[in-house]
């Protein structure tokens, strides 16, 4: 009868410590604030109208807002300016188009806060760039999908990640005055790999580099803050 007891009560304190460790790590994986941050970027993408690839050279300026109640869960909003030039198009030749980027995105760090993690991002934005002279009228509309998967390094002061990503453009270019017509466009290469580079300046903020190449060739500035 003791014997029996005594499983139990063993029982009952595994139960117990089992729970405590289980909320122990939930609290870990939840965030408290959401985060700000604002970007800075210059790109440069081949895109590919019909038998043509021209190259579509991108610099925007955005910020980003993720509501960041979960490390492995962060869903955020992407809103901002960017402007276009292009080579080899006739129908932009000395034209600087300008317009407005908005979109949705999902970060997951798998586990979370660890010294060692894998990253997962994903992007569905949308681009609406145009300029208007005397003699032609150019507008740019394109949907942009872009996936990344990488792995983290994070002894605390400092993350680095390096990773690759699966990119996708669906766009149209339409064109009014001296030409007229309309073309479809998307990318001409779907990969590439990143690197990036952040520095925890302090408890809520941070300063980030990435470098990318492939269909994605740039640098891109983050700045962010905890909210």
């Amino acid at each position: 009868m003791f014997h029996c007891l005594s499983l139990r009560v063993l029982l009952l304190i595994s139960i117990i410590f089992l729970q405590s460790n289980a909320a122990q790590a939930l609290m870990l994986d939840m965030q408290e604030n959401g985060e700000f941050s604002l970007n800075l970027e210059r790109v440069t993408t081949d895109l590919k109208f019909d038998n043509a690839v021209i190259e579509n050279r991108i610099s925007r300026i955005y910020m980003s807002i993720y509501e960041a109640s979960y490390a492995w869960f962060q869903p955020g909003l992407k809103l901002g300016y960017l402007s276009s030039t292009q080579s080899n198009n006739p129908i932009t030749a000395g034209i600087n188009l300008s317009g407005e980027i908005i979109g949705i995105s999902l970060i997951t760090n798998i586990p979370p806060r660890r010294f060692l993690s894998t990253q997962i991002e994903m992007d569905y934005l949308y681009h609406d760039v145009n300029k208007e002279t005397f003699t032609q009228k150019v507008s740019l509309k394109w949907y942009e999908f872009i996936a990344k998967a990488g792995v983290s390094i994070n002894p605390g002061l400092w993350q680095l990640s390096i990773g690759r990503y699966f990119h996708l453009i669906d766009g149209d270019e339409t064109a009014y005055g001296t030409i007229i017509q309309t073309r479809h466009f998307k990318e001409e290469k779907q990969t590439g790999s990143y690197l990036d580079f952040t520095l925890f300046v302090d408890s809520t903020g941070k300063v980030g580099i990435r470098a990318q190449g492939g269909s994605r060739r740039g640098i891109n500035l983050v700045f962010s803050r905890e909210y």
